[in-house]
């Protein structure tokens, strides 16, 4: 389904960095980290990715692509009070 996710969750494993990404799918943000790190993409209703990276002051050009999760339909809802 190829379409953009506008709100999707991008952050740097072991840091508070990161970004949301756009109506457009695209993100940027700037970081201090360096060295090897785990960029994680995650949204509501869909697999998480991440991708392994070596951060080192320059600009680093990603492309995530997510999966919709498989969901089980409840039949019924109990709630007790």
């Amino acid at each position: 389904n190829k379409k953009p996710i506008t709100g999707a969750n991008i952050s740097v494993s072991d840091s508070y960095d990161g970004a949301t990404s756009d109506a457009n799918g695209n993100f940027n943000f700037v970081s201090t980290d360096t060295g090897k790190k785990i960029i994680t993409c995650s949204f509501i209703g869909f697999e998480t990715a991440s991708s392994a990276v070596s951060l080192n002051g320059k600009d680093v050009t990603l492309l995530f692509s997510l999966k919709e999760k498989a969901f089980v339909a409840l039949f019924s809802v109990q709630i007790i009070a």
